[in-house]
């Protein structure tokens, strides 16, 4: 699964490949996952996997690769309200709690079609590594075409990641984020200071804490 539709993965030397795996293996370890509405409360490896992947691939050049505030994460088969939006929906970051939650069905469909869908588990884990460095040069994404700089970088509407999470509103530093990873090349190209900004805090010289 790494190696078929993991585009960070993919892009790792074999020694980093390595580091990956087992990064992702103590993720899974290191996680309280909740599966709710599941056949005999069991949650499928994969989906663990994935969400693991979609994480390390965040903080893999730290030395601290997991959200320690964010340790619960509730996975739904599919589209679920919560107290927060009261209507079907496929992500959340609920920082009260201190857990991510999920819809596997929105999750595993755009991890097996990279570049088509927005991610949502790379989405919510963004939001939780912006929550847990606060203090990083962030870029400012605040300008009035940035919709539509996004839109270029990634051929994804601003109305498609939205109506993949499902919540409306959504703030642009995560969907950056997530092009970053998903875009490279075009994101750059749109964004040339933020992705030097976001260079700064994902390259492998951010691996001190």
């Amino acid at each position: 699964m790494l190696k078929r539709f993991c585009l960070f993965y993919q892009n790792l030397s074999a020694a980093d490949k390595r580091k990956f795996e087992g990064r992702v293996g103590l993720f899974r370890m290191g996680t309280n996952w909740t599966p709710i509405g599941w056949p005999d409360d069991e949650l499928p490896p994969d989906v663990e996997l994935v969400l693991a992947a979609q994480a390390v691939t965040l903080t893999f050049h730290r030395d601290t690769f997991l959200f320690p505030a964010f340790e619960k994460v509730i996975i739904y088969p599919k589209t679920f309200p919560s107290p927060e939006h009261p209507y079907p929906h496929s992500s959340e970051l609920y920082v009260e709690d201190g857990c991510l939650i999920f819809a596997a069905e929105h999750l595993m469909r755009a991890y097996f079609n990279p570049g088509q869908l927005y991610q949502v588990g790379l989405h919510e884990y963004a939001k939780a590594f912006v929550l847990a460095y606060p203090a990083e040069a962030w870029p400012a994404l605040n300008g009035e075409n940035v919709w539509q700089d996004l839109e270029t970088a990634s051929g994804m509407s601003r109305e498609h990641a939205e109506n993949v999470v499902g919540l409306s509103g959504l703030d642009a530093l995560p969907v950056a984020i997530h092009h970053y990873f998903m875009f490279p090349m075009a994101f750059k190209k749109a964004f040339p200071e933020a992705s030097s900004q976001l260079d700064q805090i994902f390259s492998p010289k951010k691996s001190i804490e």
